[in-house]
């Protein structure tokens, strides 16, 4: 019984573990929670894309968005035009590279 719940949890462990290379939905939740930009500037994205590539020996991406600006000081500028690039270093950790944060402003 024992060889069953080990064999068991071993499968399963490996259903949840990251995989930024195969997996969008996973990536996009990294990058947003780990780095810097995502977590202190930017809140709730809409109109995602990533964009994927391969250069030379490296796996990158392009993600692309508008989210809402988390300090907006002026009502009528509440979102950035957000393109940020970057690699995936392992099957579970990505790194984003470069910024650029257009602000939007209606009115």
């Amino acid at each position: 019984m024992k060889h069953y719940l080990i064999i068991l949890f071993l499968l399963s462990s490996n259903l949840y573990a990251a995989d930024f290379n195969n997996s969008d939905t996973m990536l996009i939740s990294h990058i947003k929670s780990t780095d810097y930009i995502f977590t202190s500037a930017l809140g709730a994205c809409t109109e995602e894309q990533l964009k994927r590539k391969r250069v030379e020996d490296s796996n990158v991406f392009e993600y692309l968005a508008t989210c809402k600006a988390k300090a907006a000081k002026v009502s009528d500028c509440p979102e950035y035009a957000v393109v940020a690039k970057g690699t995936v270093d392992s099957p579970s950790w990505a790194t984003v590279r470069s910024w650029s944060l257009e602000l939007k402003c209606y009115g």
